[in-house]
C-alpha cells in the first residue's frame, strides 16, 4: 500500500550492552517487510561492521493511493535482478541488462549492478523536488540518492562497511518528494551548505569551517525537532568524496546538526564545494501532507540569456572549503554560486548545476558561458595569496580565474558571466578542443566579421586565454599561455556570435585608441586612466546603465594577446583594458564587447527571418524579393522596410538581388 523510508536521527552513540565499554559506534537502517505480514521492522545495523546494533531513526510512510511517485523494489534472490516493485502505478519494472527489455518513459530501471535508475516522463528531479532513499532489506546497506544531468533519479546500494565507490545488488526503498508539496520544507545541498534547489524558509550553513568539514546545522523557520520529522538522504556523485558517506541527524536546540562521514574509519567528510552532500524533507507533525504539482516555472525561461556579478572575498589561500567566500551581488534569480573552492566557483543555472558538472562530456548541452574578472588587479597578499591580474576560464559547469603572473597559479578575483542558452538561437560552440596549432578558424553563418561581435573564452581549469581576430567572413580564435603570453597548442574554447542587427543589442568593436571600429548607436566610448595605478583605459558609457549595479560586460581582445577585464568607473561607465603577460604591462587594446542586462530579453535571429517569427520559409522570401522589386541602387523599394534591405543584402554590395537570393535559398535547409 506504500513505502516507508528510513533516515538516521543519531549520531555517535555510546550503549555498553552493544560494546564493552564506552567505545563510540554509528550505524545505518533500512525499511525491511516482515515476511508475509503487513508490517514493516527497521534493521539497524552499525557502520562499518555490520552487527545488528540499536540506534534511533526518522521515519515516514507514503501511501501509493495518495499519489506519491514511490516505489520497492525486492529480488527474489540475494544478490538477483530485481523481480518486484511495488508503488506508483505508473513505473514499470524493467532489467536494463537484459537486451531484450523495453525502456519506458515511466520506469525503475535495473542495471543489475546495485544501481537503480527511476525515469519519470516530464519531470527533472534536479529542479521539480527531493528524492529520498533507504535500503529495503534486512541487511546492513544504504541507500545514496543521485541524480544525473538529464533529471532522473538513482539510487546506490552500498554495503554498510564497504569502502569506496561500491554497490549492492539488493532492494531498495525511494519516495520523490515533489515541488508544489504543501507543509513540507526541503533542499539539496552542496559541500559548502549552498542550496542548489529549495522550498521554504530555511537555513543551513557549515560547523567549524574551515578547521573542520563535514558538519551542518540545519534551521527551519517556525519548526524544529519537537514540531514534525526530518528525514536526510546521502547523495552520491558516484566520484570524490561522496562515493560511500551515510549521514547522520541530531536534533540541536532550534535546529539539526547534520554530519557526513567516511565510512573508513566513520571521521567527517571535507566534501567537493559544490557536490551535493545530501537532499532533506521537514514534515510538520498534524498536517495532512499530500504530494503536490511541480509548477515548472523554469521551462519558460531555458532560452532566456542571463548574467550575474560575484565577489570572491578569500579568507585563506588554500582549497579547502570555506577558504573563501563568493557572493552574488547583482544578477538574475536563475544564476547563484553553488561552490565555493579557491578560483573554482561553481554556478547554477534555473535551480541545477550546468549539466557539464554531472557529466563532462556534456559542457554544450546547457549553452555557452562568457565572462571576465571583473577588477584589474587582484591583491590576496593580506591573506598570504598573490596579487596582479586574472585570467577566467570556464569548464565543467564552473568559472576557474588565475594569476597572470610568471608563478600564475589559482587566485580568488570577483568575475562576472552570462550564459547563452543553447536554444537562444545564437550561434555558439562550447568546449571545443584544438590540438593542431595555437590558431582555429570559425566562419559566420551568413555574416561577415564586422556585422557583429564574437566573444570567446578558454574553456578550460588553466591559465590560457583566448584572442578573437575578425577576419571577412570568420573570426581566428587564438590561444595564450596567461603566465608568460606565449602561444599554447593544446586548448579548448566556447564562443557566441552577437550579429548587430540582433533587437536591444549593445555591442562593439572597438580599437585601441578608444574609438569605434563598428557596433550599435547605442553607446559611446572614451580614453580615462585607472584610479589606482594609472593606466590606460577604454570607457564605454550606455545610456540608462548604471556600471557599478547594472549589467555585465563580456569582453574579449581582437587583436592584442591580452587577457581582458573591466571594472565600473565613475559616472557609470565601464573601464576596460587588456594585460600583456610578456611586458606585465596593462593599457587599452583593440577588443569586442557585448553588454548583457540581467535578465535580458536578447534573441538570436536567422539572418533571413524578415518576418521574426523564429522560423526562415515562404513568407521570408516573399518578403525577399519585395525588396529586389526596386531600383538598382541602395535605396529600399517601397514596401520594403530598410531593416530588411540590410538583412536580405548579404553579399554587401549595396543592392538586393539574385546574388542575395541565391544566399536565401542556400541558407533555407539550414533553417
Amino acid at each position: 500500500n506504500g513505502v516507508l523510508i528510513i533516515g538516521n536521527y543519531q549520531d555517535e552513540r555510546v550503549e555498553p550492552s552493544v560494546f564493552d565499554g564506552n567505545e563510540p559506534y554509528f550505524a545505518t537502517a533500512g525499511a525491511a517487510r516482515s515476511g508475509s505480514t503487513d508490517n514493516y521492522f527497521i534493521a539497524a545495523s552499525n557502520s562499518p561492521g555490520g552487527f545488528e546494533v540499536n540506534y534511533n531513526f526518522a521515519i515516514g510512510y507514503f501511501p501509493i493511493a495518495d499519489g506519491w511517485i514511490c516505489g520497492g523494489a525486492y529480488n527474489s534472490t540475494n544478490g538477483g535482478p530485481i523481480t518486484e516493485f511495488v508503488g506508483d502505478p505508473m513505473i514499470t519494472l524493467t532489467n536494463f541488462f537484459d537486451p531484450d527489455e523495453p525502456l519506458y518513459e515511466y520506469a525503475f530501471v535495473d542495471f543489475g549492478t546495485g544501481v537503480f535508475e527511476i525515469r519519470y516522463k516530464d519531470l527533472d528531479m534536479r529542479r521539480d523536488g527531493v528524492l529520498l532513499a533507504c535500503g529495503g532489506k534486512n541487511e546492513d546497506n544504504f541507500t545514496q540518492v543521485h541524480v544525473n544531468a538529464f533529471g532522473n533519479g538513482r539510487l546506490n546500494n552500498h554495503d554498510n562497511g564497504s569502502n569506496g565507490n561500491t554497490s549492492e545488488q539488493d532492494p531498495t526503498a525511494f519516495v520523490f518528494v515533489p515541488a508544489g508539496t504543501e507543509g513540507v520544507t526541503m533542499g539539496r545541498i552542496t559541500g559548502t551548505a549552498q542550496t542548489i534547489w529549495g522550498q521554504g524558509d530555511y537555513d543551513v550553513e557549515m560547523v567549524g569551517q574551515p578547521a573542520t568539514n563535514g558538519t551542518f546545522r540545519l534551521t527551519i523557520e517556525d519548526e524544529g525537532p519537537t514540531t514534525g520529522t526530518l528525514i536526510v538522504s546521502p547523495y552520491t556523485e558516484f566520484s570524490g568524496a561522496t562515493i560511500d558517506n551515510p549521514v547522520f541527524v541530531v536534533p540541536d536546540g532550534d535546529g539539526w546538526l547534520i554530519t557526513s562521514r567516511d565510512i573508513a574509519g566513520m571521521g567527517l567528510q571535507d566534501l567537493g564545494s559544490a557536490h551535493c552532500a545530501f537532499h532533506f524533507a521537514f514534515f510538520p507533525d498534524d498536517v495532512n501532507i499530500v504530494p503536490g504539482t511541480p509548477p515548472r516555472d523554469y521551462l519558460a525561461k531555458m532560452n532566456d540569456v542571463v548574467s550575474a556579478r560575484f565577489e570572491v572575498i578569500e579568507i585563506a589561500p588554500d582549497n579547502g572549503n570555506g577558504d573563501c567566500k563568493v557572493t552574488k551581488v547583482f544578477g538574475s534569480d536563475n544564476l547563484d554560486v553553488v561552490g565555493e573552492n579557491r578560483a573554482d566557483y561553481a554556478v547554477k543555472w534555473l535551480d541545477a548545476r550546468a549539466k557539464a558538472y554531472i557529466d563532462y562530456s556534456l559542457d554544450e548541452a546547457d549553452g555557452v558561458w562568457i565572462g571576465n574578472p571583473t577588477e584589474f588587479v587582484r591583491d590576496n597578499t593580506p591573506t598570504g595569496g598573490s596579487v596582479g591580474w586574472a585570467t577566467l576560464g570556464w569548464d565543467n559547469g564552473e568559472a576557474h580565474t588565475h594569476a597572470a603572473i610568471p608563478t600564475g597559479g589559482e587566485n580568488n578575483v570577483n568575475f562576472a558571466v552570462a550564459i547563452i542558452p543553447a536554444g537562444s538561437g545564437f550561434q555558439q560552440r562550447a568546449d571545443v578542443q584544438v590540438t593542431s596549432g595555437p590558431t582555429q578558424a570559425v566562419p559566420l553563418d551568413l555574416y561577415t566579421a564586422d556585422e557583429g561581435v564574437m566573444i570567446a573564452m578558454n574553456w578550460d581549469n588553466n591559465i590560457n586565454y583566448v584572442v578573437a581576430r575578425p577576419n571577412s567572413n570568420e573570426y581566428i580564435i587564438e590561444a595564450y599561455d596567461g603566465a608568460t603570453g606565449v602561444p599554447v597548442t593544446d586548448w579548448d574554447y566556447g564562443y557566441a556570435w552577437f550579429p548587430y542587427d540582433t533587437a536591444n543589442l549593445v555591442a562593439g568593436q572597438i580599437n585601441e585608441f578608444g574609438n569605434v571600429i563598428n557596433g550599435t548607436d547605442n553607446f559611446t566610448v572614451g580614453s580615462s586612466v585607472d584610479s589606482v595605478y594609472g593606466f590606460p583605459v577604454t570607457t564605454i558609457a550606455i545610456p540608462g546603465v548604471d556600471a557599478a549595479t547594472d549589467g555585465i560586460l563580456a569582453v574579449v581582445s581582437n587583436n592584442h594577446a591580452t587577457p581582458m577585464s573591466w571594472e565600473a568607473g565613475p559616472g557609470g561607465v565601464f573601464e576596460v583594458a587588456g594585460f600583456d603577460p610578456l611586458t606585465q604591462n596593462a593599457g587599452q587594446v583593440d577588443f569586442s564587447f557585448v553588454y548583457i542586462p540581467y535578465d535580458s530579453d536578447l534573441t538570436g535571429r536567422p539572418r533571413f527571418d524578415f518576418d521574426s517569427d523564429q522560423d526562415v520559409d515562404g513568407d521570408d522570401f516573399g518578403i525577399l524579393f519585395d525588396c529586389m522589386a526596386g531600383p538598382n541602387d541602395s535605396t529600399p523599394p517601397v514596401g520594403c522596410d530598410p531593416e530588411n534591405f540590410d538583412r536580405a543584402d548579404s553579399d554587401n554590395d549595396e543592392d538586393v538581388d539574385l546574388v542575395d537570393a541565391a544566399f536565401f535559398m542556400a541558407a533555407l535547409p539550414l533553417q
